[in-house]
């Protein structure tokens, strides 16, 4: 991933630019020391069709449209509470593991009571996703 530019507007004037995540050498480097494989950025909705197949391929029964609620663990594994955000109502899933995917603000990492270091909502992002042929309006600015 490139840097992030701020402008004016997409055609406008660039304000100025800041390394994106994991751009920045020292904070790549420690991604690199803290895992056993490489920074993959991908989009989510490029990355959650391949999380997707491989989890029902490995006999994952998946349900969009589900909000977690709570979870209580057990020997044996786990019960998550959810609801059906389609349907209405709540039931409970009974699971070897849970998985939270919801984000820096985890409500799985905060009822399982993991650690998080460093600040949090320093920095507010939006994501849209559209496609279009733009350079016309975009060559005078220099490429990330």
């Amino acid at each position: 991933m490139g840097d992030t530019t701020f402008c004016t507007s997409l055609a406008g004037g660039e304000l100025g630019r800041v390394r994106s995540w994991g751009n920045d050498p020292l904070v790549q480097a420690a991604h690199e020391l803290a895992s056993p494989t490489r920074m993959c950025d991908m989009p989510q909705h490029l990355m959650e069709p391949v999380l997707v197949d491989a989890a029902v391929a490995r006999g994952t029964r998946l349900r969009f449209q589900t909000e977690y609620l709570s979870h209580a663990k057990d020997a044996d594994g786990v019960t998550a509470a959810v609801r059906d955000r389609l349907r209405g109502g709540t039931y409970e899933i009974r699971a070897t593991y849970l998985m939270g995917a919801d984000g820096g603000r985890s409500k799985v990492a905060k009822d399982a009571g993991l650690p998080r270091g460093g600040r949090m909502g320093v920095a507010g992002s939006i994501n849209i996703v559209f496609e279009a042929v733009l350079a016309r309006y975009t060559a005078h600015r220099q490429p990330c």
